[in-house]
Order: C-alpha cells, then sequence, then structure tokens
C-alpha cells in the first residue's frame, strides 16, 4: 500500500539510522548479524535468525510460537493472488525463503505474521521494525511489508508501508497512510534508489507523531503529521501488482529473508551494553578489532 519516510534524528530516541547490529560475521547468510539488545528508547521484543528448518508445506505449524500467516483461500490486496504459505515457505540454512510462483493458473503469494508480543493480534502501539532480506525480480509480484491497525478500519486508523516495490522497479518505496484518512490516497511518500542484487536491511521506526525509514541504515524521511495512534500488527506480505494485469504465468523466483527483529518502544530502555569486541572480517582493517555499534538518545 502505501506512506511516509524520514530524513533526521528521533528526539529522544535512536533515530532509523542506526541499524543497533553488531558487524557482520562469515556464519551470517546476508554477510550481517541480527541485532540483539535493547537500544536507547527501544526494548527488543521478537527476534528470528531462522535456525529452525522448516520443509515446504510446514510452515507456520512448526515454528507456530513464533509465526502466523494468510492461509488459502484468502486473497491478495487486489485478488489475482492466493495465500498459500503451504506452497511458498520454506526456511533452510539460516534463510527463510518465499517461492513466488504460479501452479495450475494459481499465483501463490504470502503474507507472513510475526507473533510480536503485545494485543492478541500481535500487534502493539508504536514499535521498531527491522528485516534484513532480498528479492528476485519477479515481474507481475511486489513487496509490501507493513503494520496494519488492529482495528481492520481502514483508512480511518492508517497504514505503514516499508519496504514497498514491484519486484521489477528500480526504487523502493514507503508510505504513510494518516490518522483519520477518509480515502486510501491520504497519505505521505517517499522513494529511494534500489539495487535488487543485493542483500538490504529495512527499518521502520514508528513513535509518537513520528514514524521514520531507513535502508541499509540511511535515512530516508520522516513523517510527522497526523501519525497512526493506534495498535497495529506487522504483516511480511508479498503479494500480486495492483493492476488489472495478472502476472506471466512463468514469473517465478525467490524472496529470501535472513532475520528480522522487533522492538518496544520505551523511552526508558537503554542500550544493552557491548560485552565482547568483535573483529569485523569485511573490514580491509582486519588487524583492528571493531567494537559492536550501539547509539545514544540525541535529544532535540
Amino acid at each position: 500500500m502505501s506512506s511516509a519516510l524520514l530524513g533526521g534524528l528521533s528526539g529522544g530516541r535512536a533515530s532509523a539510522g542506526d541499524t543497533g547490529r553488531p558487524p557482520a560475521s562469515a556464519a551470517d547468510p546476508s554477510g550481517e548479524t541480527m541485532p540483539v539488545g535493547d537500544l536507547d528508547g527501544w526494548r527488543q521484543v521478537f527476534t528470528d535468525d531462522f535456525t529452525t528448518n522448516v520443509r515446504l508445506g510446514k510452515f507456520p505449524a512448526k515454528v507456530a510460537d513464533k509465526w502466523d500467516a494468510y492461509q488459502a483461500p484468502t486473497k491478495d490486496t487486489f485478488g489475482h493472488g492466493t495465500y498459500s504459505p503451504d506452497k511458498v515457505v520454506s526456511v533452510s540454512h539460516g534463510v527463510l525463503n518465499e517461492y513466488i510462483h504460479a501452479e495450475n493458473g494459481v499465483f501463490m503469494v504470502a503474507a507472513l505474521l510475526p507473533k510480536v508480543p503485545g494485543t492478541p493480534r500481535q500487534g502493539q502501539m508504536y514499535g521498531r521494525y527491522a528485516i534484513r532480506f532480498k528479492t528476485d525480480r519477479i515481474e507481475g509480484y511486489k513487496v509490501a511489508w507493513l503494520l496494519w491497525p488492529d482495528s481492520r478500519r481502514w483508512p480511518r486508523d492508517g497504514e505503514i508501508d516499508f519496504p514497498e516495490r514491484n519486484l521489477v522497479s528500480d526504487s523502493v518505496f514507503g508510505f504513510v497512510h494518516h490518522q483519520g484518512a477518509r480515502h486510501g490516497s491520504d497519505q505521505a511518500s517517499a522513494s529511494e534508489p534500489y539495487d535488487s542484487s543485493s542483500w538490504h536491511t529495512a527499518v521502520i521506526e514508528w513513535s509518537p507523531d513520528l514514524v521514520t525509514f531507513a535502508l541499509d541504515g540511511v535515512p530516508i524521511d520522516r513523517v510527522t503529521e497526523r501519525v497512526p495512534k493506534t495498535p497495529m500488527h506487522w504483516v511480511i506480505q508479498t503479494e500480486t501488482t495492483l493492476t488489472s494485469t495478472l502476472p506471466p504465468a512463468t514469473a517465478a523466483g525467490n524472496i529470501q529473508i535472513d532475520w528480522v527483529a522487533a522492538w518496544q518502544y520505551d523511552p526508558a530502555a537503554v542500550a544493552t551494553p557491548d560485552v565482547t569486541p568483535v573483529t569485523d572480517p569485511t573490514d580491509a582493517r582486519d588487524n583492528i578489532v571493531v567494537n559492536q555499534t550501539r547509539y545514544r538518545v540525541l535529544r532535540s
């Protein structure tokens, strides 16, 4: 769907440009370690590094303590795709994979629901959400990874989308549908160039009167007007594009996710201190110890 973006630092908390992640390790499939621990202004409540293998047909049942998913015959936003986690989602070698494809005229997509502690719908009022991912170029499909209102009252209660991207596009988008909206186009939006050949980390920070987005640690923009203020839950949705044209029957490819992490907004939270120095094998100065990166509160 749609929303809006960041740019500056969040007063009284870490900014969206702060990744809160340790340096890369050769053991990480994407080359970037999952962030573990609190950040200034954010208390970590959910992580998944995908260490449990799940064969096709067993998601989300095998990892039901952490995941749910929309099930067939539920249709996607435009109605061309069918949510089919049993035909799409598997986990191996530390990566969750979505194999997006068509079978017998059915366009198979997925919408994954992390069980973030909070409301009965796994939602929370404000939060920080990070995901490490890589996408193939797949004609006729898109990602729209979003925060959706627990109330299901849309567009009145808003929506926050990032990243959102047609999978053959060279840009990635972020959108904030405003609180109190009367139509879907009542939103703020921004875009950033996107390289589909690389892994990326996308971060949403949603706090009182502020939404920020960052891609690979770089702020994109910030939204401060009519920010949603009702509980929302995270939906990692991959679907068909929002057009009347069907995807090509032969279009197929993979969406890979290395890790996901979520934090609850908590002004009293303090960044988890570094314990063990880590040498970054990707750093040309491989004889220098690089401490795990952390961020301090910046106050306006």
